[in-house]
């Protein structure tokens, strides 16, 4: 059961009680402007609880029969593997037999030429517009450094001592 239906039970088999030791079977109740017997009240919120006690045993038989269903899966998929070995060995891999065993290897549809030759097309057309390269291609591709002129003039005026390249302000 969920934390919330937990409590949502326990908030439930407290207000029965509550109401079993406080309140006469045939006292009216308001409830959202509806009345209703105490009796009545009681039997509402005891159907929640039994229901979702019923709804906890349903999902435990759920776990164990899940888990039932995974070792018998297990077990299936061992056998078919088996039996598929055993046919392929037994009466050939293309033989009616594993055909009819479900076994065969099925033949491959063979593309046309035309097709081929688009994918081949876009492949290219793919390259050229994502720009890329194979490693061969990118190996060919050589750098080179620009011709830089140095001109040698004459060096930069220096600041005048003593007043470390502060001026003052008038």
């Amino acid at each position: 059961m969920a934390q919330s239906q937990v409590s949502l039970v326990g908030s439930c088999a407290q207000l029965i009680k509550a109401l079993d030791e406080h309140v006469q079977p045939n006292a009216h109740i308001p409830i959202n402007g509806v009345v209703r017997k105490a009796s009545e009240v009681t039997s509402i919120l005891q159907a929640y609880i039994d229901k979702c006690a019923a709804l906890a045993t349903v999902r435990a038989e759920e776990k164990i029969a899940l888990g039932e269903v995974a070792e018998a899966e297990a077990d299936q998929r061992a056998i078919a593997l088996g039996v598929a070995a055993w046919v392929k060995a037994q009466f050939g891999e293309g033989s009616k037999e594993a055909i009819a065993f479900g076994v065969a290897k099925k033949p491959r549809a063979a593309r046309p030429s035309a097709d081929k030759a688009r994918s081949a097309r876009l492949a290219l057309a793919t390259r050229e517009a994502r720009g890329t390269m194979s490693r061969k291609q990118k190996a060919k591709i050589k750098g080179s450094l620009p011709a830089i002129e140095v001109t040698i003039g004459a060096p930069a005026a220096a600041a005048p001592p003593g007043n470390n390249g502060v001026v003052a302000h008038s």
